[in-house]
Order: C-alpha cells, then structure tokens, then sequence
C-alpha cells in the first residue's frame, strides 16, 4: 500500500515538474485564456514603436510594456497566404504545400490553431481584410465565424478586394461584445499592403509618408479593440498577439513591395505576446527577447498557454519553453511561378543568413544587417556548410508537391488588382532554382508588375521597352499582352493583333487576350474573326462590358439589330455609366423603329456645358 501511494505521490510531482517546465519562470498560464491574433499584413517590425520607430503606435506600445517582444521574429515568405497558413497550421510552406497566394492546393491534413480550440471549447471567430485570404484557400479550417466581407469598400466598383481597419475592427468588436467564452479571435487588417493611399483617401491629409501613415492607421483601430477588452474586463487576463505575414522592402535592394526576394526587409517581422496576467504582476511585462523565433512557433505557445498538447505534425516550438530555436527557414516561389525564373530559399543560423539562388548569398547579419556585402565566395566554406543545412532542414519533412496548379484566370486577375502580377508560367520540367536570378531580372520585374500598362512610359517608348524585353523573355504572354496594349492605343491594329495572338498561343486560357485580340481585330476591319472570338468568350461567361459592346456595334453593322440590343443592354447592365454602350444601343432602337425607348435613353445622356 506505501509503495503505490508513494509512487502516486511521485507521478504527481513529475507531472507538476513537466507543468513547470513548460511556462516561464514566474508565470503560470490562465486556465482556458481568451485569445486574440492580430496580423497586420505587409508590416516591417522596424515600423513599430517597440521596435525603434518613431511612429505613433501606441496599442503596440500598450502590448510591449505588458508582454514580451520578440526582436528576432522571421516569416517563412514574403507573401500572405503561405505565411498565415504556416501561422495557423505550424508547418513550413514546403510542408503545408501552399507557396504562393495561389495556384497551390493545401495538401496538409495537420489540424489548424482553430481547429484544436474549437474542439477543446473555443468559439472561434477571423475577420479578414483581403480576397487573398479567402475561404477556398484552406485559412478557414476551424473558425465558427469568418467574416470576410468586403461590401463597406464603396470606392472598389463592383467587387471589392480588401477592406479599411475600421471596418475590420468594428466587426470584430461586433462580434465581441456578445462572444462567448473562452474565445479565439483572429483579426487580419490590410491597410499597409500596396496602394499606400487609404488613410490619405479617408483624411484627404497627405505628407507624402503613405505607408506609415497607414501602419499608425491600423495600429490606431487595433487600440480601439483593446479598449474594448479592457471596458469588458477581458484585456488583462487574455492572451494577445500582435504580427505580421511579411514586411515591406519599400526600395531595399531595388524592391518595391515584397514577394520577389527575401531579404530581412520582408522576412524581419512584428511579434509582441502579452501573456494571461491572472497571477498578478509577471515577470514577463516589458521582456524583450533577442534569440531567433519564428511565425512557425506562434500556434504552438497559444497552445501552451492554453494548457493544450500541440499536435503531433505540427513543426514549431513554444517560445516560452526553454528549448531555443536555432534555425529559421524562409522562401520565395513568386519569381519561379508568376515569372519563370529561380525560386529563392533561406537559412538563417545564428547571425548568419544563407540565400539559395543561381548566384547564392551570404550575410553576416551581426556585422551587416543590411545585407549589403555578399561573402559565399569570400567565405565559400561557410556557405556550402549553410546550403547542407538548409538541405539537411527540409529533409526533415515530408514535402508537398513543388508544380503548381493552373489559376483561374479571373482569380488572377483580381491578385493583379492587389498588386500580385504575373508575366510567365515555368515550364514542368524546370527545377525551382534552374531559371534565371531574380537578382539579374529586377529591371523587368520592375517594368511589368506595376498596374499601369504603359510602364509609365508615352505609348511609342513602351513599345520599344518591351519589345527589348521580350528578347529576354519571348515566352511570356505577359509581355506579349502589354505589348499589344500600346501598339493598340498607337492605331497600329494589324501589330497589336499579332501580338494578342502570340500572348494567346502562350497563355490559351486567358479570356483577356482572347478579350483584346477581338477588339484589335475589330478595329483592323476584321469583323468576322472579331465576332467569332467575341462569341468563344461571352459563351464562356468571361466577357465584360467592352467585348459585349464591340459584338453588340458588329451585330449592329450586320443588321442583326435584335441581338444587338440585347448585347449592349447586357453591357449597360455590367457598366451603367458607359457612353459608348449607351449610344450604341441609341442607335441600335433607332434602327428597330424602338423611337420613344431611343428618345429616352437621348435625354439620359449628360448634356454639354451652356445647355
């Protein structure tokens, strides 16, 4: 009888050793803490108060002096749906699968942050801001409630992409006031992503600093839900995290955005976790941690403070634990995918940073933390020994499938829209790291991946720009696209549609080319091939306004007036404001006798000044 009592009283003291273990010194977890993530996408750490700024960021400062702040916080890629779903499933993208914002299926059946709360009583809920991280992509698994409704962005047309912080904010806090509990709540706000002007189109005040005015813009609308938890009685005993998916390169390295490298301007990120403050003042308020952590071991201390056993296939680390993390990994497939060009791949190891690429890259961060002087050949020895790590890390894991997916054209259109362009698709056979140096491709990266078609250029200098980048590049229907787009605004209709149909040859499913090879082939007098490819791509249901407006003037030409009229109705449906629709479908009535509807839509239409 002593022994089993004796040996009960020893399972207990191991137990309550492992529990001690497990947390920080001088803190206990709360019992089932309230849990909000915040992630602000595209925010460099170095654009936080707590971490130098001198930006107004007081909810961030709020968070810092009553948590820990992570100073060497790293995202696995420059790009937010592969970083937040390694986020929310701790695993690395190479694992989870997704490596891109799409055209890669989620292939893991790890379950996610959510998932695991849910099932142990959570109500879970995410409000998001972007089309990125919409549902289909997998970022739903686990949330009762998601809310990614766009609806309150009116200045967007007619399909919003993304909404403002208010927006977010004052729905999550919607959804607050009457949650109940213990909850997980994930807010995701946009506002620093590119364009920079949202906060400048709400105040009209411009000082020419957009993107830190729109990181003290959503730093602002992040304090009024901290507030609110604190009106509540919540904020001091929940557990808040406050981070980001990536960075901003804002001209480091002659980037612009993100996604095309990855360098510490866009790895380098936000992570400041205010620990459940149940047991009184904690050792852990004001802490600032120097050691390596990564957006990987974020799910795995949630769990922990929850008092939760991570699953099994997850990667990451508790970063409360006292096990250090040693290694991060990060990765770009932008160039490879959207451009066909090598993919890049990092290792950082202590204080040194190893970039895989055509020509690989080594800095000593300690020494230079601007990554300005390559040493892989002056220390060869040390770069090789990285590259094997880096091999030796991923063949840790069983990985995905590394060839993506075909993407919806129209979901890739709505990417370029959030400023995610694409210019060629790698060939099958081509390995991740065979194409060109992203390094040696920055000029044309620069050139296509902005909005404007032109490459801010007058038409006739375009078209010599590109035409010199296609010799480099003759396999993209990208290049081929916007080469056709200004010869076409030069009246120079028989190129231009040339230059669509090659683009098609190359990209066969892009209603777009096929959209302005018919308007080109219309305006060169070729009626016939112009109805025909107009007819392919409203049977497909991918034509806008334009193409029913040029097959509804074709159809008129013809004296098919009845089908005409339904074309350009069509049209103005799609864009009620459009002139050329409505005066063609004027004329249109005229021709069928359709007098008083003609005089109708005549006195709808704006009048010029002095009448």
């Amino acid at each position: 009888m002593r022994a089993k009592i004796l040996l009960a009283a020893l399972a207990v003291l191991a137990w309550m050793l492992t529990v001690a273990w497990r947390q920080p010194e001088g803190e206990k977890a709360a019992a089932r803490p309230d849990i909000v993530l915040i992630t602000v996408d595209t925010l460099r750490a170095d654009h936080l108060s707590p971490y130098g700024s001198q930006l107004k960021t007081p909810a961030a400062d709020r968070l810092a002096r009553d948590g820990m702040v992570f100073e060497q916080a790293l995202s696995p890629a420059p790009l937010t749906l592969p970083s937040h779903l390694t986020l929310m499933l701790s695993q690395e993208p190479f694992v989870h699968g997704v490596r891109n914002n799409r055209g890669w299926d989620l292939n893991s059946q790890a379950q996610s942050l959510a998932q695991v709360l849910r099932e142990n009583g959570y109500a879970t809920a995410a409000f998001v801001s972007a089309f990125v991280l919409n549902p289909e992509t997998g970022i739903e698994r686990g949330f009762q409630h998601f809310d990614n409704d766009f609806s309150t962005n009116l200045e967007a047309g007619p399909e919003p992409l993304e909404r403002r912080a208010a927006f977010a904010v004052g729905a999550a806090m919607g959804w607050l006031r009457t949650a109940p509990r213990p909850f997980f709540l994930w807010l995701h706000l946009f506002d620093p992503h590119e364009d920079h002007d949202l906060e400048a189109s709400l105040t009209g005040r411009r000082t020419g600093r957009p993107y830190p005015e729109e990181v003290e813009y959503a730093d602002r609308h992040i304090g009024r839900l901290l507030d609110l938890l604190d009106e509540k009685g919540l904020y001091r005993d929940s557990l808040i995290i406050y981070t980001s998916d990536h960075g901003e390169s804002r001209g480091e390295h002659g980037e612009l955005t993100h996604g095309f490298f990855i360098y510490q301007s866009t790895q380098h990120i936000p992570l400041i976790v205010k620990l459940p403050q149940s047991g009184g003042e904690v050792a852990s308020a004001g802490r600032r941690v120097s050691g390596l952590a990564r957006l990987l071991d974020v799910a795995p201390t949630v769990l922990r403070q929850a008092g939760l056993r991570p699953p099994r296939e997850w990667q990451g680390t508790d970063l409360l634990s006292r096990r250090r993390v040693e290694e991060a990994y990060a990765e770009t497939l932008y160039p490879y995918q959207n451009f066909g060009w090598s993919a890049l791949a990092s290792l950082r190891w202590k204080h040194y940073k190893y970039i895989r690429a055509p020509r690989p890259e080594l800095y000593d961060l300690q020494e230079d933390p601007g990554e300005r002087r390559n040493l892989a050949e002056q220390r060869s020895t040390l770069a090789n020994s990285l590259s094997q790590k880096l091999d030796e890390y991923v063949g840790r894991f069983e990985m995905a499938p590394s060839q993506p997916a075909e993407i919806d054209p129209q979901v890739e259109e709505r990417l370029r829209a959030l400023g995610y362009g694409s210019l060629a698709k790698p060939r099958p056979s081509q390995g991740l790291f065979a194409g060109a140096d992203p390094k040696d491709r920055l000029d044309l990266y620069l050139a296509v991946s902005g909005k404007d078609s032109s490459l801010g250029l007058t038409s006739q200098e375009a078209v010599e720009k590109l035409q010199g980048f296609l010799e480099q590049e003759p396999q993209s229907a990208h290049l081929w696209k916007l080469l056709g787009r200004n010869l076409y605004r030069l009246e120079r209709f028989d190129e231009a549609q040339a230059a669509f149909a090659r683009g098609l040859e190359l990209d066969s499913r892009s209603p777009e080319l096929r959209l302005y090879l018919a308007l080109s082939q219309f305006q060169a007098g070729h009626g016939g091939e112009a109805e025909a490819n107009l007819r392919r791509i409203i049977g497909e249901g991918s034509a806008d306004y334009r193409g029913l407006v040029t097959l509804g003037i074709l159809l008129q030409q013809k004296g098919e007036i009845e089908e005409s009229i339904s074309m350009l109705r069509r049209a103005m449906h799609i864009n009620p404001g459009a002139l050329d629709a409505r005066q063609a479908l004027i004329e249109s009535l005229k021709r069928a006798g359709r007098n008083e509807e003609a005089e109708r839509l005549q006195s709808s239409l704006p009048q010029p000044p002095g009448r």
